[in-house]
């Protein structure tokens, strides 16, 4: 019977650790496909194409003007006049290399809502860029999905290091999917536009959506 003792411990060993909490592992988003854009105008073209999908698919892509009103599926006009401008509002003029950094919201679902902050940090330090925060309005889930603009921006002085990006982001009820867009403008006036799914665990955390994102064909 000399091997009952070993057996018995194995056996009240496995009990143990099949009783004991393990706390989940909240998984980072997926990263789309990434789009290079080399300056303003390819940016308005970038926005009026995705607003011409949410309008193929009976949905909106959602900006806010400088007073708070919401302006849905807006054509080139207004991008250029309204938002750009305003868009530029905030920056660090008198620095000699700026970076920035806003992001959209894209919630599709039978029902429901999301919205919250993203958050931004250096990913070498882990110190948060600038005010940090990007605010995002709820945004009501539809089956095509509908997307809601960032009504501010996070900008920092050039120093070439990735990012960290971390969520507290509400839903109710769980919306099938969310869709975090981040556009991130060099000093060079260069666009980096990355879609990252949200993993649902996501919503309701204060989590990390992706670590270490560069800018494109960087790092």
């Amino acid at each position: 019977m000399k091997w009952f003792a070993p057996a018995f411990l194995l056996l009240f060993s496995f009990f143990i650790n099949a009783c004991v909490d393990k706390e989940p592992v909240l998984q980072e988003g997926i990263i789309g496909e990434r789009i290079l854009l080399n300056n303003d105008r390819e940016y308005v073209d970038y926005l009026l194409a995705e607003i011409e999908k949410c309008k193929a698919a009976g949905t909106a892509y959602n900006f806010e003007d400088k007073d708070g009103k919401v302006v849905s599926n807006p054509d080139r006009r207004w991008l250029e006049n309204v938002y750009l401008p305003q868009q530029e509002t905030g920056d660090v003029q008198e620095r000699a290399c700026t970076e920035k950094v806003w992001s959209s919201i894209t919630v599709t679902g039978t029902s429901g809502y999301a919205g919250g902050i993203l958050r931004v940090f250096k990913s070498s330090t882990n110190y948060i860029r600038g005010t940090g925060m990007i605010f995002h309005n709820n945004t009501t889930a539809t089956p095509g999905g509908n997307t809601t603009m960032s009504n501010n921006s996070v900008t920092w002085t050039c120093d070439g290091w990735c990012q960290d990006y971390r969520l507290a982001l509400d839903g109710v009820p769980q919306p099938t999917s969310i869709v975090m867009t981040i556009f991130h403008r060099n000093n060079e006036g260069q666009i980096c536009v990355t879609p990252v799914t949200v993993p649902n665990a996501n919503v309701g955390f204060n989590s990390t959506l992706i670590t270490s994102l560069c800018f494109c064909g960087a790092g």
